[in-house]
């Protein structure tokens, strides 16, 4: 059937203008000057303001309440008094599965401090949002370096509690939310 002309000539022709419609489309779509916007996830880069307030939520003033709660938690899990009190005061990731029962045995998730000469220095504010509020500060006992330690709270049924505490600089992993 192929070797009839008028049957090459049609599928020829055909051939032609598929290609050149393929084509057509091809250069439509890379030319297409719509006003559409592009998609917000191109347009928000990481560490941008925009970035952050979608992250975080929107700047804030630095709650009492959230500076209380992280004071409470260095006076009680970091040197291991009153554990029920800094369970309650801790987000559900820092209990990493463990009951209050546990928790209160002091094998926590909580790089401990000596309580003898135990001092908390100032704290630094890196963040304050509606989401996210993360502080440092240095904390030193006799003998020892001071170390700066990060803490990040989150807000919870109209509260702040710890999700995060660690030194800064050591192998655990610092949430991202830093600046």
């Amino acid at each position: 059937m192929w070797d009839r002309p008028r049957v090459r000539t049609v599928f020829s022709a055909l051939a032609v203008v598929v290609f050149l419609a393929g084509l057509a489309a091809l250069i439509h779509s890379r030319t297409n000057t719509s006003n559409a916007a592009p998609p917000a996830s191109h347009s928000i880069l990481p560490g941008s303001a925009a970035w952050k307030t979608r992250a975080w939520g929107a700047p804030i003033p630095l709650p009492k309440e959230a500076v209380a709660t992280a004071k409470t938690f260095l006076h009680t899990a970091v040197v291991r008094r009153d554990l029920a009190t800094a369970y309650r005061i801790t987000a559900p990731g820092m209990h990493e599965g463990m009951t209050l029962a546990q928790w209160e045995q002091g094998s926590i998730p909580v790089p401990p401090q000596s309580p003898q000469d135990y001092l908390i220095g100032k704290f630094n504010v890196l963040h304050s949002r509606a989401r996210s509020i993360q502080v440092e500060t240095f904390l030193s006992s006799r003998g020892n370096k001071p170390l700066l330690y990060i803490i990040e709270l989150v807000p919870s049924r109209g509260r702040w509690l710890v999700d995060y505490f660690a030194p800064k600089g050591s192998a655990i992993p610092v949430p991202a939310n830093q600046g």
